[in-house]
């Protein structure tokens, strides 16, 4: 038991070792990609690039595909460039996986798995966050939340956060103090004692 621990220990500090440092240049790759033209890393300097490895045979690629479609949706500006690229595989498997999950973003094939080995993936999938100089930003192994992802884009995009936006909304649009009820009876209450008030003026009179 407890060498097997200590091999476990061991095999999460390599992974650890081997994944992308942030703070270093993302390094540069020329892929092709499902639609037949061939992309380079460096031709997106001054967006933002979230890069997506991944399989087909994978589960939690495959269940990571609706929320990158909703991240997006969520950052529609062209600052923000999603870019899957599939590991070792072939064009015609990764077009059909394409296809089948609606994945409408640049999506390109490392056949080889060069260019995962480059950013020193060895567990899918696999972000990384390349900032708008090329420099490694943010990185996260394994299925992550839509949530996690746009608070670091925002924050590269330079946009407020959802949460930033939810708090000026409400900031806006004040709740009325009491509730929906009280916002009602409010100005009845008012009506009522201003009659009242008149009432008595005129008895006076």
């Amino acid at each position: 038991m407890l060498l097997a621990a200590l091999i476990l220990v061991t095999l999460a500090g390599a992974l650890a070792a081997c994944q992308p440092k942030t703070g270093s240049k993302a390094p540069d790759f020329k892929l092709e990609g499902i639609d037949g033209k061939e992309y380079t890393l460096s031709s997106f300097r001054g967006k933002v690039v979230l890069l997506d490895f991944f399989t087909t045979w994978c589960r939690p690629c495959r269940a990571m595909m609706p929320r990158l479609a909703e991240l997006r949706s969520k950052h529609p500006t062209e600052d923000f460039v999603v870019i899957s690229v599939n590991l070792g595989e072939s064009m015609e498997k990764a077009r059909d996986f394409a296809e089948k999950e609606g994945m409408s973003w640049i999506v390109l094939v490392d056949p080889s798995g060069a260019v995962g080995r480059a950013y020193g993936v060895r567990a899918i999938p696999t972000l990384v966050l390349v900032d708008r100089d090329g420099v490694v930003a943010w990185t996260r192994v394994g299925l992550t939340s839509v949530a996690e992802i746009s608070k670091q884009v925002s924050r590269l995009l330079g946009e407020p956060s959802q949460q930033a936006q939810e708090d000026a909304a409400e900031t806006l649009s004040p709740r009325p103090a009491g509730g929906g009820l009280m916002a009602l009876l409010l100005p009845a209450a008012l009506a009522v004692l201003a009659a009242v008030v008149a009432v008595a003026l005129l008895r006076r009179k």
